[in-house]
């Protein structure tokens, strides 16, 4: 459980540096909530913010309902399996894709 909450929380942090640093080079945030922050530093601390809370809260979750580990892996290892396939897209676009023909 451990492992998927940090690995879910390193790779949301992931995300928000490049998303700054993609904005901050010319790209655009699709995401009209997150754009208005996208090219500043409130957003990689407002991914971790968010993805801590809620691990936080499924650790609350699990005190009172033991039961609920597996379920709560399963959400943590599929969140964290979408935010790397949305890196992988991210950085294929921003590369232009050149880095798969080597």
């Amino acid at each position: 459980m451990k492992t998927a909450a940090i690995t879910f929380m390193g790779l949301e942090a992931v995300d928000g540096f490049l998303t700054m640093w993609a904005t901050r080079n010319g790209f655009i945030e699709v995401n009209p909530l997150m754009l208005p922050i996208a090219h500043t530093w409130v957003m990689p601390l407002q991914k971790v913010s968010v993805a801590t809370a809620g691990i936080a809260v499924i650790c609350i979750l699990i005190r009172w309902c033991p039961s609920l580990v597996a379920p709560f892996k399963l959400s943590l290892i599929l969140g964290s399996s979408f935010v790397a396939l949305v890196l992988a897209s991210n950085l294929i676009q921003l590369t232009g894709g050149t880095w798969l023909l080597w």
